[in-house]
């Protein structure tokens, strides 16, 4: 709801400046699965965390191990080398620690998506990032920060099912931007409706309507 918000107040603002906002949605390959433990330890203790809490965190995920149950037989256990667990009452904080240098690089860049002076460039919550800008240029810079910073964390962004949707100041028909956005090599498709957070946002439509779950 807090992303869907910012991205909503976003576009109220530039639509009363008749601006088009570019906003790229992307989408991160088995997210939660691919966190390397050393980092989002050394996340852990370089944000504050350590001592024995430290220490209990370190006990959860290093030199953890697993076994698959299937029709009442066990299989022989075998070590987790990565990511956070399935389910875990942590794991979504720790995703969020785990990604949040590259929101505080956004922030400190200056780049992207403002309301009056306030940042609103990477709205995220956990592995839904989107990043926006009335500006295309800008909005590739940013894309490339996020290419670059999965590469360091070594997870993987994708180019198929990360989308630019841009939102336009009006209802009449416009013409779809020629902006060749892309991460890494591949060229990023440009959308005219999609769903983020629980969101369903559409190119001529001034705020996202939030889907309602049943």
């Amino acid at each position: 709801m807090n992303c869907s918000f910012f991205i909503e107040e976003f576009i109220r603002e530039c639509r009363d400046a008749g601006k088009i906002i570019y906003i790229a949605l992307l989408d991160a390959k088995s997210a939660f699965d691919v966190v390397t433990h050393e980092s989002i330890l050394r996340k852990l203790y370089i944000a504050g965390v350590d001592g024995l809490l430290w220490k209990l965190i370190h006990s959860l995920h290093m030199d953890s191990s697993s076994v698959v149950k299937f029709n009442g037989l066990i299989s022989e256990p075998f070590s987790i080398c990565q990511g956070v667990k399935q389910g875990g009452i942590l794991s979504a904080d720790l995703y969020k620690l785990y990604i949040n240098n590259l929101l505080t690089d956004i922030e400190h860049s200056g780049l992207g998506a403002k309301i009056g002076s306030i940042c609103c460039a990477a709205p995220t919550c956990a592995d839904d990032v989107a990043l926006m800008s009335d500006n295309p240029e800008e909005l590739q810079v940013l894309i490339n920060m996020a290419y670059n910073y999965s590469r360091r964390e070594r997870y993987k962004l994708q180019p198929v099912k990360s989308v630019i949707l841009p939102v336009y100041p009006n209802r009449r028909k416009q013409q779809e931007p020629s902006f060749p956005w892309s991460i890494g090599n591949s060229i990023m498709p440009i959308v005219s409706q999609t769903t983020h957070m629980g969101s369903y946002a559409h190119q001529n439509q001034m705020i996202l309507i939030r889907c309602m779950k049943t």
